[in-house]
């Protein structure tokens, strides 16, 4: 059987691959343990890698363990201020499912606990101009249901993003979320291109590159 994901080497072939352009800046938002963050930073070895994580224990140990890395502990959104963020528990059964979101009730975690923190939420366009963060070459997203609302507070930053990996819903899995055709729709109207995309449905993973970024001949 397939790998339901695109994998982190799947996203480097695809990048020495199809891409056009050096890797100097990678950004990712949703990180958990920041072992993709690390397979990524060993290979391209960024002059800046950014770890976007809005658990407050995962947060901190990623910044323990990755010195090389700025780890901020906040929730990137389209939106700021204070908010209420699901984070689970030591004990759960799956530790990948923390969210700014409730689950519906058809896709329950069973013996997956969660407590209720508070959190700044901050817009991405913001956050990049108060920390000098012009451009960036790879952002990689895994939100939980979230990630239509923090590409949305890229605002017009987005049109200097090169790549996106993104993790997204093709039904509702979280309560009020967006899906995957509505970050479709809003990536191919700031002019990228899919790559790639693998389906585990509900879920999937897909590769976005401006289209500008795609060599043309990578097929030859």
């Amino acid at each position: 059987m397939s790998n339901i994901y695109i994998t982190i080497p799947d996203l480097i072939h695809l990048i020495d691959v199809q891409g056009t352009f050096k890797v100097y800046c990678i950004m990712e938002i949703g990180s958990m343990d920041g072992a993709d963050m690390s397979l990524l930073y060993e290979y391209f070895k960024p002059s800046k890698a950014v770890v976007i994580e809005a658990h407050p224990t995962f947060s901190s140990k990623i910044a323990d363990e990755y010195p090389e890395f700025e780890v901020y502990n906040l929730a990137a959104s389209n939106t700021e201020g204070e908010v209420e963020f699901l984070a689970v528990t030591a004990n759960s059964d799956n530790l990948g499912v923390s969210s700014l979101m409730d689950r519906e009730d058809k896709y329950p975690i069973h013996e997956t606990f969660f407590n209720e923190v508070l959190i700044d939420s901050l817009r991405m366009d913001n956050f990049c101009a108060e920390r000098g963060i012009p451009s960036i070459d790879l952002l990689k997203i895994d939100v939980e249901g979230h990630a239509f609302e923090v590409l949305e507070g890229f605002g017009e930053m987005i049109h200097n993003i090169i790549c996106i990996h993104v993790e997204c819903e093709h039904e509702s899995v979280w309560k009020g979320q967006k899906l995957y055709s509505d970050v479709e729709a809003y990536l191919i109207g700031k002019g990228f291109i899919p790559l790639a995309i693998r389906i585990g449905f509900p879920q999937s993973d897909s590769f976005w590159i401006k289209k500008e970024y795609l060599n043309p001949n990578w097929h030859l």
